[in-house]
C-alpha cells in the first residue's frame, strides 16, 4: 500500500481507526489498569514505529 498511498496518510488512518476502537471498547477499562502510563507509552511507540517503518520502505 505504501507504493500507492503516502505513508503519513496510511499511518493516520491506522492510528485513527485504532483510537476509535480503543475509545468505544476499551476506554472504560483503560483507566483501571495499574500501568496506565505504560499503556499510553506503548501506543506512542507503536505509532512512531509504524511511521518510521513505512518511511523506510518508501
Amino acid at each position: 500500500m505504501t507504493t500507492k498511498y503516502p505513508v503519513p496518510i496510511l499511518w493516520l488512518i491506522r492510528d485513527l481507526s485504532s483510537l476509535v476502537l480503543l475509545v468505544v471498547f476499551i476506554y472504560p477499562k483503560l483507566w483501571q489498569t495499574q500501568r496506565t502510563a505504560m499503556v499510553v507509552l506503548r501506543g506512542a511507540v507503536l505509532s512512531v514505529a509504524t511511521l518510521t517503518m513505512g518511511l523506510s520502505l518508501r
